[in-house]
């Protein structure tokens, strides 16, 4: 048995792996995942120019962490953001400490539909400060392009200690629509008609005591189910993430000289 063992296995696998089906799809596997990859490598070496110091080999590998940073925020604003199932992820904080950061804020945010009605819910916290901001229609936060000139208008600002109605454990419920809906009593927020962004921001004083909000966003005019993407929806998804970073990384050293220029560093 050893002998045809050894024959006919050998065969089996050339017959199969070598079929022209099989070598124009493992052809076609072989280009997807470069062809997603690839855009970020030149991405460094391009932007080192962009560098006060660009033979300074520590402001370069602050620049690469910087591109990895945002490649992150891409995937969330890129592939997982979705105005129809939304949820707040992270935009500003220390860890996506990128273009103009403040240590003691902390960012989420979420893309909305200006016809949608969302459910806004949870518990403030005790952070000095807890508000939402809505923000238009720019290519930045949505497509990850235009740099500092794509950021889209402020429509509205909302305050949680000033706008709301907190139950004595913090917590609150808050629906955000074009219009209030009929016979509606509880708290309501008017959505701006070129509504694009919720942005929700905390701000901390005393990080020792201070303890963060919980905050949680539904919407409530489409199926809660979050159908699966296709293929190609995943695919094209995944390919704005190099755009995002390059975008992203340039606002931010664009920001930075910005601040150079204006003389306030250290000061």
């Amino acid at each position: 048995m050893k002998p045809i063992l050894r024959f006919v296995l050998p065969v089996f696998l050339v017959t199969h792996l070598l079929s022209p089906a099989r070598a124009e799809e493992t052809t076609a596997t072989s280009n997807e995942w470069p062809a997603i990859v690839e855009p970020m490598a030149p991405l460094g070496e391009r932007l080192i120019p962009r560098l006060s110091d660009p033979n300074d080999p520590r402001a370069r590998q602050e620049l690469y962490r910087l591109l990895a940073a945002t490649a992150v925020y891409g995937y969330f604003g890129g592939v997982y953001a979705d105005k129809e199932h939304p949820d707040f992820w992270p935009f500003f904080n220390q860890v996506f400490s990128f273009l103009f950061p403040n240590p003691d804020d902390a960012y989420h945010m979420t893309p909305i539909d200006p016809k949608g009605v969302y459910k806004l819910n949870g518990y403030r916290g005790t952070v000095h400060i807890a508000n939402f901001q809505i923000v238009g229609a720019g290519t930045m936060f949505t497509h990850g392009t235009g740099g500092l000139a794509g950021f889209g208008k402020t429509l509205g600002n909302f305050d949680l200690d000033h706008d709301a109605h907190l139950k004595k454990d913090g917590s609150f419920e808050i629906l955000v629509s074009a219009e209030r809906p009929k016979n509606y009593k509880g708290d309501w927020w008017q959505m701006p008609p070129k509504a694009h962004i919720l942005l929700m921001r905390q701000i901390s004083y005393d990080w020792l005591h201070e303890v963060d909000g919980r905050f949680a966003i539904s919407r409530l005019d489409r199926p809660a189910m979050k159908p699966r993407d296709t293929a190609s929806e995943i695919e094209e998804k995944l390919k704005r993430i190099p755009a995002f970073s390059e975008a992203w990384t340039k606002a931010s050293l664009d920001w930075m000289e910005r601040m150079r220029k204006a003389g306030p560093v250290n000061t």
